[in-house]
């Protein structure tokens, strides 16, 4: 992370301050990092919350550049009509929804689901806790591309991460 911009100053208790979008704007034009590289994750349950003052906010930094997630879907009380509300570009499935993905067919519909809705409004899926093979391998047929989880890779030191970094990065990128 960007030194001065730290995770503290995106708290989503702080997303209700007026001035928190120009805040983070001045933030990344001071270590000239592009909008582009940055997604702002809100929980399903405090996008419950919102008020429509945060919500215009998240919008203008939409329209900025920035990228959207809904972080822990599937958790809250809100319905797929939550994902039309504020321009998502992501959606990150909480792991509670594919714990038997692998053989309940009721899961397999559902996230399904929101698959096909995500796909057809261009908004990511990225599904958390993907721990078996089976469960990577049912989501690859449901078309889900996207995921995080100890069977595709467990957790890495920042040496690791690093390391791992390196090795992706070619000489003509």
């Amino acid at each position: 992370m960007a030194q001065g911009l730290q995770p503290k100053d995106l708290q989503p208790r702080d997303s209700r301050r007026s001035s928190r979008s120009s805040d983070l704007l001045m933030a990344l034009e001071r270590h000239q990092l592009p909008p582009g590289r940055i997604v702002l994750e809100l929980t399903e349950g405090s996008i419950l919350e919102m008020s429509n003052h945060v919500a215009n906010q998240l919008r203008d930094l939409r329209r900025q550049g920035f990228d959207l997630a809904m972080d822990d879907f599937g958790t809250g009380y809100s319905g797929l009509q939550r994902l039309t509300e504020l321009p998502f570009s992501e959606v990150k499935i909480d792991r509670s929804l594919i714990s038997a993905i692998d053989y309940d067919q009721l899961q397999q519909a559902m996230l399904s689901a929101v698959i096909r809705l995500s796909d057809a409004t261009g908004i990511m899926v990225v599904v958390e806790g993907v721990e078996r093979s089976r469960q990577r391998q049912m989501l690859l047929t449901l078309g889900c591309r996207h995921g995080q989880g100890y069977q595709l890779l467990a957790p890495l030191s920042d040496l690791e991460l690093e390391a791992l970094l390196q090795s992706q990065i070619t000489p003509e990128a």
